[in-house]
């Protein structure tokens, strides 16, 4: 009897025993299961930034330098000798250079119909306005009139290149305009300037 009391008893720890390290088995499992399951995350989440970020990076740089070649590019052409382009200087300089331009013609249709052949009349490239007070031309003298009048300082009346040629039959003229020496915004008729082309006129070449 006792020894089947004890063999019952024997029996009942061993089952405990087992039970608990069965127990801790599948904890143990269950955690290396978790661990698994969190470092895979980890790497997925890992990839996805490195994927993410390259692109992110690539779009932002690349969006900032076309904005800045096309910021730099309008700088380029809305600028000559660093000055910022003036649709109203440029305007300004246009009507000037009308003026001159029709005054020649209107001086050399008068000579015309007085017998008097013009021939052709061009200015030494750009010259001063208030130099042509002292011309012996007719036509050029009539610009600086016409230009001086009501004028107190000859030196505002701005630099001109006048050229007018009849030499070949037809009438081949044009003039141009400017405030300063340097022709920062220079005038032009007929073909007037625009903002296209006001960057590279030049005094004594027709710009068209």
């Amino acid at each position: 009897m006792k020894r089947r009391f004890l063999a019952a008893i024997l029996a009942l720890a061993m089952t405990m025993a087992c039970f608990t390290a069965c127990g801790d088995s599948s904890k143990s499992d269950e955690k290396a299961s978790s661990s698994k399951a969190d470092s895979s995350s980890q790497a997925e989440t890992t990839t996805t930034t490195a994927k993410s970020e390259p692109e992110t990076t690539t779009t932002t740089t690349a969006e900032t330098t076309t904005t800045t070649e096309q910021t730099t590019t309008a700088t380029t052409q809305a600028s000559r000798v660093g000055i910022p382009y003036s649709s109203g200087k440029l305007r300004i300089a246009n009507s000037y250079a009308k003026l001159a331009f029709t005054t020649v013609n209107n001086k050399a249709a008068d000579m015309a119909s007085d017998g008097i052949e013009v021939g052709k009349i061009e200015t030494d490239g750009k010259v001063s306005v208030a130099s042509l007070k002292e011309s012996t031309n007719p036509i050029l003298k009539s610009v600086y009139d016409i230009f001086a009048d009501g004028e107190v300082n000859d030196e505002d009346l701005g630099y001109v290149y006048i050229f007018y040629d009849t030499t070949d039959g037809a009438v081949e003229n044009f003039a141009q305009w400017s405030e300063d020496s340097t022709g920062t915004y220079i005038g032009q008729f007929p073909d007037e300037i625009t903002a296209i082309n006001w960057s590279t006129v030049q005094f004594g070449t027709k710009q068209k």
